[in-house]
């Protein structure tokens, strides 16, 4: 294969596909990750071994502490197509010398401030009114990813 992505990785691959085949059920689980709120809207957040910080500029009353959410929520989004990109090259042995997945993100900050017809938590009624924001094929719009198709090229 090529050097980013391991030899042995289609062996794991296959390997993984004929245990899921043989036992479903190893496949289905249930992640849980725990958030800290701590001083300067600082987050710590933490999921089996590995400890994360997040937190917002200064600008927006924080203390800089870390990445913002959008930024974790966009690295999720864009790692994930990353590397199951490389499962897929790895499985049909296609020759890859880079992968890089740029994620755009639209947001409005004024629901954030409570400044516009958008609620600043998602699913909540916006207060005064009977309105709840509205979901996208199960994706929420106030987190900017889900509500357009994503070119698959």
């Amino acid at each position: 294969m090529s050097g980013l992505i391991p030899d042995e990785l289609k062996v794991v691959l296959e390997r993984n596909a004929r245990a899921l085949q043989l036992r479903p059920a190893i496949g289905k689980g249930v992640g849980k990750t725990c958030v800290r709120l701590r001083p300067g809207l600082k987050c710590e957040i933490e999921d089996g071994p590995w400890k994360l910080t997040a937190g917002v500029s200064e600008n927006s009353g924080g203390t800089n502490a870390g990445p913002d959410p959008g930024t974790f929520g966009r690295g999720a989004l864009g790692s994930c197509l990353a590397m199951n990109y490389a499962n897929w090259a790895a499985k049909l042995e296609v020759p890859v010398e880079a992968i890089e997945v740029e994620v755009e993100g639209e947001y409005d900050a004024r629901g954030y401030y409570g400044l516009a017809d958008v609620p600043p938590v998602p699913g909540s009624a916006l207060p005064g009114k009977n309105r709840k924001r509205r979901a996208s094929g199960g994706h929420l719009e106030g987190a900017g990813l889900g509500r357009r198709a994503l070119p698959m090229v």
